[in-house]
């Protein structure tokens, strides 16, 4: 059993050549920026790519441009809607197949191999950044906060807490994703602050999804003092989809616990492929 979640926990990470390429495209970016813009600092990654907890099928990288204030007021003062634009359009004298991301906060450069999504950004007094809210206005963001605090936690728990991340984000994924990846982060990070997570990965993910639903439930904010709801994008009826889910989830995953408990490992995978719907690793 220990060695399919080994083996999923792998599967789910970026490709050797996904790496080199998101790295290079990394590069390629910051050197954009610091030859066109007065940047406040180098262009940095952002996200579950910088975290170290992205899942394959996600297959795009964020970074965050920084712009200076003094030398770009007069964007500032032009609205974030406009800013996102005027940033866009600088992207496509250099890369031609550059969009605004579906939340108006981006702008996606759509390579063959990966995909790279630019979040501009000011530095804002008192901490943090403000990016674009979609709406024409800033959102106060600080992911370097986020960083840290994945970093640390995951520390804490001997390396344990990223993959258990990237394990319930692929969860997610493979049903229907109605929970955002950010979310489903700092929940699991959350839950398990001041516990030990269990040594048998397969324990660890029956733990998580077993009470997952009555995380989803109530209102998370995030654990940046100035970050605002990291769940209000959920709608009542997918809320309560999400939490059906993971209920019935949690239900399957006490049962394949207790056929690994017993040695029974191959009615434990077919109770994970129920899980994972059909996307677990096969008994080799």
């Amino acid at each position: 059993m220990a060695g399919c979640f080994a083996e999923l926990v792998d599967r789910l990470g970026l490709t050797s050549a996904q790496a080199t390429a998101a790295s290079t495209h990394a590069k390629g970016i910051r050197d954009f920026f610091d030859g066109n813009f007065a940047m406040a600092e180098r262009v940095f990654t952002i996200g579950s790519y910088r975290r170290n907890t992205i899942v394959r099928p996600e297959r795009d990288i964020d970074l965050m441009a920084v712009l200076g204030y003094p030398a770009n007021k007069a964007l500032w003062e032009g609205g974030s809607r406009n800013f996102l634009t005027h940033i866009r359009n600088k992207l496509n004298n250099d890369y031609s197949k550059t969009v605004v991301s579906a939340r108006e906060v981006a702008a996606v450069l759509k390579f063959t191999d990966i995909e790279a999504e630019v979040v501009p950004a000011f530095r804002r007094e008192g901490g943090g950044f403000l990016i674009p809210d979609g709406k024409d206005g800033w959102l106060a963001t600080n992911p370097p906060y986020h960083t840290t605090l994945i970093e640390d936690s995951d520390k804490a728990h001997d390396g344990r807490l990223k993959p258990l991340i990237r394990l319930i984000k692929f969860w997610n994924l493979v049903n229907a994703g109605h929970l955002r990846s950010f979310h489903v982060e700092l929940m699991v990070q959350e839950m398990w602050t001041g516990l030990q997570i269990p040594s048998a990965t397969s324990a660890a993910v029956t733990s998580t999804l077993g009470v997952l639903a009555s995380w989803i439930k109530p209102q998370r904010t995030d654990p940046w003092p100035s970050g605002g709801r990291i769940d209000s994008y959920l709608k009542s009826d997918e809320r309560q989809t999400a939490m059906n889910i993971a209920g019935e989830d949690a239900k399957a995953s006490v049962q394949a616990e207790e056929y690994r408990v017993a040695s029974n490992i191959a009615k434990a995978v077919e109770r994970w492929q129920v899980v994972f719907r059909h996307e677990f690793p096969a008994l080799s």
